[in-house]
């Protein structure tokens, strides 16, 4: 599991730099929006209605940022001990058996899915495709577009 929380540890960090600097994009827009109203009528105003725009839009993202620490905190503090099936925190490798291609994933909370960093997202293909199984279990993963199996080689 050291592993595991190396890497949330490395996506913590990353998250309050994106955090750090959606505050400060959001204070930016703040600013212009104070800056539009000076214009005067708001109803031929498109500074302040981009303003606006920014407003929401830096607004949600920080809700999603912070959605996402609390999800590595909780991560974090939960205990965690393998059962011997695929759930969220376990660690998985499994075979593509049509490109004989081995992956290894932690299985996450869809807010924290990144398969490049190996966090794969519970309501990803696969992330459903393989919740419950264990080792030895043959699993298909449907895309829409393709349909592959794979096997699962171990589960942490």
């Amino acid at each position: 599991m050291d592993s595991f929380n190396k890497i949330l540890e490395q996506e913590r960090k990353q998250t309050l730099r994106q955090i750090k600097n959606a505050n400060k994009r959001l204070a930016e827009a703040r600013v212009k929006k104070i800056e539009a109203l000076s214009f005067g009528d708001l109803r031929e105003n498109s500074a302040h209605d981009d303003a606006e725009n920014d407003i929401g839009l830096f607004s949600y993202e920080k809700v999603v940022l912070d959605e996402k620490i609390k999800e590595i905190d909780r991560l974090e503090n939960s205990f965690y001990r393998s059962s011997g099936y695929i759930g969220v925190k376990s660690k998985f490798s499994c075979k593509r058996n049509d490109t004989n291609e081995i992956l290894e994933f932690y299985v996450v909370p869809a807010e924290l899915g990144n398969a490049q960093k190996g966090l794969l997202p519970v309501n990803s293909k696969l992330g459903e495709a393989v919740q419950g199984k264990k080792k030895g279990d043959r699993c298909v993963v449907n895309t829409g577009l393709v349909a592959y199996t794979v096997d699962i080689l171990s589960v942490e």
